[in-house]
């Protein structure tokens, strides 16, 4: 079953949304494996790969959704070639109004939809200002560890079981999926968790579990740097 999406981002290491995992540890169901999609867009034609652990944001608060990010471990190392990490925004990423992003995940394609998608998709979609976004959900609703995006016109959006999946530029992962209202509804645009916030969790749960996350990536007005790559 389809619950959410994640990204990989080392050899072992996923990340997804907090929520996720909270709807992963409250389920009838254990949660056993994760599903990594690789040479194929189809969910169910995944490889299966057996969790370790599943690590939720200690800052999370599932009251207003901050903090919305978790980290997954697997057992068995990705194949790295196949299975490939994608480099995540450093703490000083900028987050720039109004250049497109792009969204990828299974869920649904409208917001009454009974139907989980098997085909992967991807939309482009605006970053709006912080200020947009407060316009629209009101003050309090994004705080200063979200984003908000979609199309001024509506009809581009993320939706239901995309949560914890990537909004990515230039092959970085930017942000997590998090919440929203109507999927496509110009005045209810998704929100995403940005990963630049969340780089300080990142390095306490290294020092906890002695291990390299991921590796950053800096923006520079649409260019990019690399820092030091360290795959354990």
């Amino acid at each position: 079953m389809l619950q959410c999406g994640g990204s990989i981002i080392s050899s072992y290491w996923v990340v997804s949304a907090a929520h996720c995992v909270e709807l992963m540890e409250n389920s009838q169901v254990e949660v056993k494996y994760i599903n990594i999609i690789s040479n194929n867009k189809e969910w169910r034609k995944g490889r299966k790969h057996k969790i370790a652990k599943m690590i939720m944001n200690k800052y999370y608060n599932k009251h207003i959704l901050s903090n919305d990010s978790s980290l997954i471990k697997v057992i068995e190392p990705f194949t790295l070639k196949n299975e490939v990490p994608i480099a995540v925004a450093a703490s000083d990423y900028e987050y720039i109004v109004n250049i497109t992003a792009t969204v990828i995940g299974w869920g649904h394609n409208e917001t009454d939809s009974k139907v989980i998608q098997n085909t992967l998709f991807a939309v482009d979609v605006v970053i709006f200002s912080q200020t947009y976004c407060t316009k629209l959900y009101g003050l309090g609703a994004v705080t200063s560890d979200m984003f908000c995006a979609g199309a001024y016109e509506g009809g581009k959006d993320a939706c239901q079981f995309d949560s914890g999946g990537p909004i990515v530029k230039n092959n970085i992962l930017i942000g997590i999926i998090s919440w929203g209202g109507d999927c496509g509804n110009k005045t209810q645009p998704g929100v995403y968790g940005k990963l630049s916030y969340f780089i300080r969790w990142f390095k306490e749960v290294e020092k906890e579990e002695n291990t390299k996350i991921g590796y950053e990536v800096k923006s520079a007005g649409g260019t990019y740097r690399k820092s030091k790559t360290k795959f354990l």
